[in-house]
């Protein structure tokens, strides 16, 4: 039985209501990396992808995408053409802090 690859995943988002947005969603894979950025329809600098590549030994694929629904298209479309046709275990990291008034 072979080992299966690793594939870190991330997230980020505007919160954890209903109405928040995802604004970026990453993919680390052994064939490359993998960003898809949620602008909200924002301007962003037409060489994001180079300033980000600027510090980093593989270079990262950079997509903007100007809504939630087409950075999941993005993401639905690496994750089809990348990932379902390879077994991989998918590994995300979440940490959630909480502060305690009291303690402050």
């Amino acid at each position: 039985m072979t080992g299966l690859g690793t594939v870190a995943f991330d997230i980020e988002t505007t919160g954890f209501a209903v109405d928040d947005q995802l604004t970026v969603i990453g993919f680390d894979t052994d064939v490359g990396s993998r960003s898809v950025l949620n602008t909200g329809g924002q301007p962003c600098p037409s060489d994001l992808e180079a300033q980000v590549n600027k510090e980093l030994n593989p270079s990262a694929s950079v997509s903007v995408q100007e809504s939630e629904q087409t950075l999941l298209g993005e993401m639905r479309s690496f994750v089809e053409s990348t990932l379902a046709h390879r077994d991989v275990k998918l590994v995300a990291f979440d940490i959630l802090l909480r502060v305690n008034a009291e303690e402050s």
